[in-house]
């Protein structure tokens, strides 16, 4: 039978010492940020912009495509649907429910021999 490898009782501030020193996070988390991630992403993403509107002017103005006011919806989004797709989406939605509901029934009455 092995000893433990641990030891039984409060560590020694030497060893203490060593283990953060040799740790793969050492210097990392030491340090306490008084910021909140929020702000932290905010401040990010205004460098961002400010660098891409700093590259966007730096480039000449014939050379900007027509369309660079515009932005492109992301790929797979599509626009807002308007009040009738979304009458009729919602009108086959309810038909569907109701029909899955009878055929559920129907099928489980006919093998359980529901009651009349």
């Amino acid at each position: 039978m092995a000893p433990p490898g641990t030891a039984f009782g409060p560590a020694d501030p030497d060893a203490l010492a060593a283990a953060r020193s040799h740790s793969p996070l050492a210097g990392k988390y030491e340090n306490a940020v008084d910021e909140y991630a929020y702000e932290m992403l905010q401040a990010r993403a205004a460098a961002a912009s400010a660098a891409k509107e700093q590259k966007a002017a730096q480039e000449p103005a014939e050379a900007q495509p027509e369309s660079a006011g515009r932005q492109k919806a992301p790929k797979g989004s599509s626009c807002r649907e308007g009040m009738i797709e979304a009458m009729a989406k919602s009108a086959a939605r309810s038909v569907g429910s109701q029909l899955g509901r009878q055929i559920v029934r129907g099928v489980l009455g006919g093998i359980l021999g529901g009651r009349r």
